[in-house]
């Protein structure tokens, strides 16, 4: 799963204007409209509107999965964490690039290292399961506390995961069940002890 934006605004009014415009349109379901105002945004320097941009075509025809990925990229280029951690998922599960789990790794990295919580679940399970980068538990647990000090459910559920097995950790029932619960993971409780 990508990142995306439950909504993309700007400090600048005129490119507020394009946004709220390409919203309205994106909710109406002129697809087409939307696409054209997110572009009209993302030129004029709104990167999430490049990175919503490319949510919009990544599920498309092979010339808009390109597209997205290029999108992902210029968003990238411009620091924009979610184009970086999108890219890279472009290049774990080979979207419109080659699969390449070295490349997503570096991504994942890279992106977390800019506060993405997502990447930094993503670099857990590249490390937990030798994808990309050699296997290695340690590295995996602190990946997924990072991911979970970030607010990322998933990165709970699996750190509290590594916590309750002793994978890459020292073993926690306690800290992991605290964890499991702070995801709001709709497992059944028992599956936590």
């Amino acid at each position: 799963m990508m990142d995306d934006f439950d909504s993309v605004s700007s400090d600048d009014p005129g490119v507020s204007a394009v946004l709220s415009d390409a919203a309205d349109a994106e909710s109406a379901g002129r697809r087409d409209d939307a696409i054209a105002l997110y572009r009209k945004a993302s030129d004029l320097g709104c990167t999430d509107a490049t990175v919503h941009l490319g949510m919009m075509l990544v599920d498309g025809t092979e010339d808009e999965r390109q597209e997205a990925v290029g999108l992902f990229r210029l968003a990238d280029e411009k620091g924009n964490n979610s184009g970086t951690r999108n890219l890279g998922y472009c290049y774990a599960v080979g979207i419109g690039v080659e699969k390449d789990k070295e490349r997503a790794a570096e991504l994942y990295i890279k992106a977390s290292e800019m506060g993405n919580a997502k990447a930094m679940c993503n670099i857990g399970v590249l490390y937990e399961y030798g994808h990309g980068v050699p296997q290695d538990m340690t590295k995996a647990a602190e990946w997924y506390g990072k991911s979970a000090e970030g607010g990322y459910s998933r990165g709970m559920t699996n750190y509290a995961r590594m916590l309750r097995d002793g994978k890459g950790i020292a073993k926690d029932p306690k800290a992991a069940e605290d964890w499991f619960w702070r995801s709001g993971s709709p497992r059944p409780r028992d599956c936590w002890r």
